[in-house]
């Protein structure tokens, strides 16, 4: 009898074994990064009205097992905007988006449950006016839905949120509020739910500068280190800062 288990467990293992070289050897055939990053690209530019640059998008599958994803490689997107430092909002080495597989193949929901920057930067800048860089969507010509006498938050859970070597600069002269942080790593996990927000941040940066009203505040933070576990639930917050 032991033999028999021991014979059927040496079998599912190799029955295991071949099914996943199978399905890595499709998904390399059919989702290389030379068919899956001209579509990236051209379902992108549906949703933005500014300049995007990808360089190559690959699908991802023992990084990420059980659930998949998508590695997209030097991207950026491009919006002048008179004033501002640069004429790039958003430039990342490597940008990983994870989505649920599960509730992927269950109901076709897209899921995305884990999401990681890798080296880059993010220039965030507005006028006095209001005209800022970040406004990039297409403008909605539906007329609004009337407002709801309550409304709640959506459920989200956010499982895995990681951010590694990443500068931001956040400019925006109606506020007269700069900042500056360079160095950027941060993990991020939690859950939205109706009219509560909880989760768990973990930042750390080597320099921090805060400048507020002109020259009425000016901060400047060298290798800061925070840890931050909380609730948020509507008006009220609990929560530890160390």
């Amino acid at each position: 009898m032991k033999k028999i288990h021991k014979d059927f467990f040496y079998f599912s293992s190799f029955i295991g074994g071949v099914l996943i070289v199978a399905i890595s050897v499709v998904i390399w055939i059919v989702f290389t990064p030379a068919r899956i990053t001209p579509i990236v690209r051209k379902q992108t530019a549906k949703y933005i009205t500014c300049k995007s640059e990808i360089g190559s998008v690959e699908l991802t599958f023992f990084s990420t097992f059980p659930n998949f994803g998508l590695k997209v490689r030097d991207f950026a997107l491009i919006n002048p905007v008179k004033g501002s430092m640069s004429d790039t909002l958003v430039r990342v080495n490597e940008l990983i988006g994870v989505v649920d597989a599960k509730a992927y193949w269950k109901k076709k929901d897209i899921i995305l449950i884990g999401l990681e920057m890798n080296g880059g930067s993010v220039n965030v800048y507005s006028d006095s006016l209001g005209h800022a860089n970040y406004n990039i969507t297409p403008k909605d010509t539906n007329p609004a839905p009337a407002a709801a006498s309550k409304t709640e938050l959506p459920f989200i859970d956010i499982r895995n949120i990681e951010v590694k070597d990443v500068s931001l600069h956040y400019n925006d002269l109606s506020l007269k509020l700069n900042t500056v942080i360079r160095n950027l790593s941060a993990k991020i996990n939690g859950t939205v739910s109706r009219d509560s927000i909880s989760g768990n941040v973990k930042v750390s940066t080597s320099m921090l500068s805060l400048q507020y009203g002109g020259e009425k505040l000016n901060t400047v933070i060298h290798d800061l280190s925070a840890q931050i576990n909380g609730t948020v639930s509507r008006d009220s917050i609990s929560a530890m800062l160390r």
